[in-house]
């Protein structure tokens, strides 16, 4: 556990807390799991307010202790925040009714304050299926395949940006879902449920040390390391044609 955090973390909610617009605030991923967090966790929170007073703390700051010293701010497309501070400290957060976070996705979490509402709230995003993550071992590792396919065909006519997103993320985002089918519900506590690349090196090793090397190539060396990756790791459960013939396309 890092103290000076949980401190920081501690004042955030207190200052919130004082607040009669504010209904409840729970924290996500080390934010709420303390004994993990370290120098550098970010916190990451939903904070749960009165209808109508969402928009105040999304373009407003001056809830935040040392509001003086945040040096960037922003409100994103879909209504959370991001904001820097001047000694690098970092939040991020959701903001909404609490039948509006209900509706969200929520990993590891906890309630840190609670006017009534919050738990159930955050209890029914964590209990919201993933829509991506959930997927089998067999539509990951075609989906795996097609993005291979996809990022190829593009580094081939030159889109080396797009073609490196698709090979190095998408793909590898595909490939660790796959990976993560088999495992059993009280297996993959180390895995986040909502981001699929985050703590793989814990739960896969040499799988995540097999993707490192990959993806520090160049878009099409790395698809055809990546290939060879999920080979090993998946053997005869990789479809044995689509490889052929992403193979033969490309004459590797």
């Amino acid at each position: 556990m890092a103290p000076e955090f949980v401190a920081w973390r501690d004042a955030v909610v207190a200052s919130l807390s004082k607040r009669e617009d504010v209904v409840g605030v729970a924290g996500l991923g080390s934010t709420a799991a303390t004994g993990r967090a370290d120098e550098y966790s970010d916190l990451d929170l939903f904070i749960m307010t009165a209808p109508g007073a969402e928009d105040r703390y999304r373009h407003l700051v001056d809830w935040m202790p040392d509001a003086d010293d945040v040096v960037l701010h922003l409100v994103e497309w879909h209504g959370g925040g991001k904001v820097l501070f001047r000694d690098g400290r970092f939040i991020e957060w959701g903001v909404g009714t609490p039948e509006a976070v209900a509706t969200w996705l929520a990993g590891e979490g906890k309630v840190l304050f609670d006017r009534g509402g919050a738990a159930e709230a955050l209890a029914q995003a964590q209990r919201t299926p993933h829509p991506v993550n959930g997927m089998s071992e067999h539509d990951a590792l075609a989906t795996f395949l097609f993005l291979l396919h996809l990022g190829v065909a593009r580094a081939r006519r030159g889109e080396i940006a797009s073609a490196g997103e698709v090979i190095r993320s998408e793909a590898v985002a595909a490939l660790l879902r796959a990976a993560r089918a088999g495992l059993e519900a009280e297996d993959n506590g180390v895995l986040d449920p909502i981001d699929v690349r985050r703590r793989v090196e814990r739960a896969f090793p040499a799988l995540a040390e097999g993707i490192a090397a990959a993806v520090a190539q160049d878009p099409e060396p790395a698809a055809r390391a990546l290939l060879a990756v999920a080979e090993l790791q998946f053997g005869e459960r990789i479809p044995a044609a689509a490889v052929a013939a992403i193979s033969n396309r490309y004459a590797w």
